[in-house]
């Protein structure tokens, strides 16, 4: 029964944890218990913050993470229904075997709070790293253009500054001409 289901998740590429449905899903669980909880100390959150690559590692590491959680709530649902079968003779488990899926069931939801109230904090961490980095952008984009028009104004400026210049030139020119022909009509007069 088991050889065909660990056939298929072999194939699939996934990790395959051998035995019992309850051996599985506990060893994932405690797996888990011991990944997630790193994630959760102060010192990380506070580093993720500032660090991008520290933002990196937590896309690699932590969300495979909770989507492994994720996979395991219909597994570990399914056991907790049967295990909360009142009718005697519908009973899957014993009371030992349905003790030990209650008291897994509460770890998993423990280790299900702690995984969406991570991903809650490092999403919002994210958010704000992007935030600030579309920040940064814009600031540059404006500067950029500031640059761009400061360096059209003196284009502008230069042009202006040449036209006066040559409208002086002309009218030095026409001033000299005229002081030229007046003196040519005094000699001439003369």
């Amino acid at each position: 029964m088991y050889a065909k289901l660990i056939e298929k998740q072999e194939a699939a590429g996934a990790v395959v944890l051998k035995g019992p449905a309850y051996k599985q899903i506990s060893e994932e669980v405690e797996a888990l218990f011991n990944v997630l909880p790193a994630w959760d100390e102060q010192g990380r959150k506070e580093a993720i913050q500032v660090d991008t690559v520290l933002q990196a590692k937590v896309i690699a590491e932590l969300l495979p993470s909770i989507a492994a959680v994720r996979n395991i709530a219909p597994r570990l649902d399914k056991m907790h229904k049967k295990a909360l079968e009142p009718d005697p003779d519908l009973q899957t488990y014993g009371p030992v075997m349905k003790e030990k899926v209650l008291k897994l069931h509460e770890r998993y939801l423990l280790l299900a709070t702690l995984a969406e109230s991570l991903l809650a904090y490092y999403d919002e961490a994210a958010g704000k790293a992007q935030e600030d980095a579309d920040t940064a952008a814009a600031e540059v984009q404006q500067q950029q253009v500031k640059e761009i028009e400061r360096a059209n104004k003196a284009e502008q400026d230069a042009i202006v500054c040449e036209k006066r210049e040559k409208e002086a030139q002309r009218a030095k020119e026409a001033a000299e001409r005229a002081v030229a022909l007046e003196i040519e009509s005094k000699n001439a007069k003369l």
